[in-house]
């Protein structure tokens, strides 16, 4: 700018030159491909969270199933790596907070984790604990890819090294999954490495892109944007900003984009979600949202007409 202004160039040639340059981005710029992974999904699209994270015991092969009889389309798990190369599913770094024992999964070899009670700390009411004792243990992700061959799948990948990755892609190729999986990871250098890795994986937006594009959203310039992801996975707001708009939602459609907000439970959520137009969600509570999807596209219909 200095030397624009050294050498008085008139205001409307920068503007110009910074319209021309506008436009060559928007011709170089191309839109998310379409992916399988979308395919025959129905609208809105129910993604099961850890298998129904409010109704049964943390990514347990019963929750899986629970939410498959509920007729979750995708069931979104998160993925670790044991010390001695195991790849299980769990959502915390540590089993402290679902199991009977301690300690991060990464520290453990396989032969320890699968000894520990997946159901024992479950509870809906606070005071019992139902499910304890019943051989509700952590899966490993061969396990679940077996179980449901049919179903799609989100797979989050935690907190791990990098080695998971070729780990992750031998087995997505191994089980012919990769036009139904979706990748997710919020750690820029594990979504990079992902991608490089399995290439014919649909992947998510990470944090940073995310920001991108919800902030060139907001001026009308997501036509610059070519999408590495096919998704953006956002919470409903961050830092008292709205994530999930009307706005957000027509510029994601505009670059071949879905839109996937997480993680909604609660009627005035979920008709945020449906006045925004997006393509589906992630929820806690799967057994709720065949009733959603009933009166999804109708505006005049409330979408939970009963209520427990």
């Amino acid at each position: 700018m200095k030397f624009l202004w050294n050498k008085k160039i008139p205001l409307a040639v920068c503007l110009g030159a910074a319209l021309v340059l506008l436009a060559i981005m928007h011709l170089a710029a191309s839109p998310a491909p379409p992916h399988p992974w979308f395919e025959d999904l129905p609208r809105p699209i129910i993604l099961a969270h850890q298998g129904g994270l409010k109704e049964w015991p943390s990514c347990t092969m019963y929750a899986f199933h629970k939410a498959r009889e509920a007729g979750s389309d995708v069931l979104d798990i998160d993925l670790h790596m044991t010390r001695d190369g195991e790849l299980v599913l769990l959502h915390d770094t540590t089993v402290d907070r679902t199991t009977d024992g301690t300690g991060a999964v990464l520290e453990m070899t396989w032969e320890e984790v699968s000894k520990l009670d997946a159901a024992y700390r479950f509870t809906t009411d606070g005071e019992t604990f139902p499910l304890r004792g019943q051989g509700h243990g952590i899966p490993r992700l061969r396990e679940v890819l077996e179980a449901f061959p049919d179903w799609k799948f989100q797979i989050e990948v935690k907190q791990a090294p990098l080695e998971i990755v070729p780990e992750l892609a031998q087995v997505l190729r191994e089980y012919d999954m990769e036009e139904r999986v979706l990748l997710a990871s919020f750690d820029e250098e594990m979504m990079k490495a992902l991608r490089e890795a399995c290439p014919g994986v649909a992947s998510s937006a990470t944090p940073k892109e995310v920001h991108h594009f919800v902030m060139a959203s907001k001026v009308w310039l997501e036509g610059v944007i070519s999408p590495a992801y096919s998704v953006l996975q956002i919470p409903l707001e961050t830092d008292g900003r709205e994530l999930v708009t009307p706005r957000t939602v027509a510029a994601a459609r505009k670059r071949g984009v879905y839109v996937l907000p997480w993680t909604i439970d609660h009627d005035s959520e979920v008709e945020l979600c449906r006045q925004a137009g997006v393509d589906g969600f992630n929820t806690n509570l799967p057994t709720r949202m065949e009733e959603v999807r009933a009166n999804w596209f109708k505006p005049d219909e409330a979408l939970f007409k009963s209520r427990r």
